[in-house]
């Protein structure tokens, strides 16, 4: 499913190589239509729509304006939920590069931030550090496992520790 406020795009599951090539083709391809972005919405929509367990990646930076927990926790009951969060590294440390005009895609807002502002850079972290460890308590409570990729590094080894582990559990008997 890719989704923006709403569905835009469904390819129902299906198994084989030409499958996750077309997954693959219509993520790449896809030009988004919604302005915002609705989690809550995807993930209610997901668990309607898929019948049996399913292995289902939520791929995000999980930075919602609206509660989105309810609906990721009934997610993880009802199928395997692999989170895949996004994580740019400057949203928590600004570089230092004067004023910025930081331009919000979802609202349209714009502000003008100094990103040599020692108070500004210090929000900035706090901020970030609070929603990771809120987002840490919220998968720990669901028992979920997460995938942390970082934009500016290894995009792949992330993915390849995530899946030694599952195999490691699955070998495990869990």
């Amino acid at each position: 499913m890719l989704f923006s406020d709403r569905m835009e795009k469904w390819v129902p599951p299906r198994k084989g190589r030409s499958h996750i090539l077309r997954i693959v083709r219509e993520v790449l391809y896809h030009r988004g239509q919604g302005t915002g972005t609705s989690l809550r919405e995807a993930l209610e929509r997901a668990t309607r729509m898929l019948r049996r367990r399913s292995l289902l990646f939520v791929v995000s930076d999980f930075l919602c304006d609206e509660p989105y927990e309810n609906a990721l926790l009934l997610a993880a009951r009802k199928h395997e939920l692999v989170p895949v969060v996004l994580i740019d590294p400057r949203q928590e440390d600004l570089p230092r590069i004067g004023l910025v005009e930081a331009y919000d895609l979802e609202s349209g807002r714009r502000r003008l931030i100094d990103t040599s502002d020692p108070r500004a850079r210090a929000a900035a972290a706090s901020k970030g550090r609070a929603m990771r460890a809120a987002r840490a308590t919220l998968f720990q409570r669901g028992g979920i496992d997460g995938v942390e990729i970082r934009l500016d590094s290894d995009t792949v080894a992330p993915l390849v520790a995530y899946f030694r582990r599952r195999e490691a559990w699955r070998a495990a008997g869990r």
